[in-house]
């Protein structure tokens, strides 16, 4: 999605763009980045899973558990893989999907688990289908990013936006 979302900014049908994706090729140079937070990643069991009772769990328990993840090619997936093998994790992949809505119902549905932020899945989450585990003592996280080409004209409410969220704390404004 972080690909496709750089296109559309650089082919100019989009303004603006929030992003946790990595940004590393040389249309990234042509990038204004705002890096606007840090967001956590949580662990995310269905009603089946034998972890749903808990609050949080280690970080090594995540070692030899099947996840749901990301595609190969998307952001979430590399920073996923990377994230994990830093910390000497060794998922097992049970299932790999192009979109949230399939990892979720997936999630859901099975035994398997996922790593999400939580505004992917809060209505789950209040309606009881899925649940947040905090991860002990190293919480996963990525950073939010407010990104839009450097070069290209903004729209005055674009302009404005931007010129807010530069002055602003928008992780806590209410």
């Amino acid at each position: 999605v972080t690909t496709q979302t750089v296109a559309d900014l650089l082919a100019h049908h989009i303004d603006l763009a929030f992003i946790e994706g990595e940004l590393a090729d040389a249309k990234a140079m042509r990038l204004e980045v705002m890096v606007l937070g840090s967001v956590e990643q949580f662990v995310v069991v269905g009603k089946k899973h034998p972890w749903w009772d808990l609050e949080s769990v280690p970080l090594e328990a995540l070692s030899g558990q099947s996840f749901v993840v990301r595609q190969r090619s998307s952001q979430s997936r590399v920073w996923f893989d990377h994230v994990l093998a830093e910390h000497g994790i060794n998922p097992v992949i049970s299932a790999e999907f192009d979109n949230i809505e399939s990892i979720k119902r997936a999630v859901g549905s099975g035994m398997c688990i996922s790593l999400l932020p939580e505004y992917v899945f809060h209505s789950e989450e209040q309606l009881g289908t899925l649940r947040r585990l905090s991860i002990e003592g190293a919480p996963l996280c990525r950073d939010l990013k407010l990104i839009y080409e450097k070069d290209a004209p903004l729209s005055s409410l674009a302009r404005a936006f931007v010129d807010y969220v530069a002055t602003a704390d928008p992780l806590t404004q209410s």
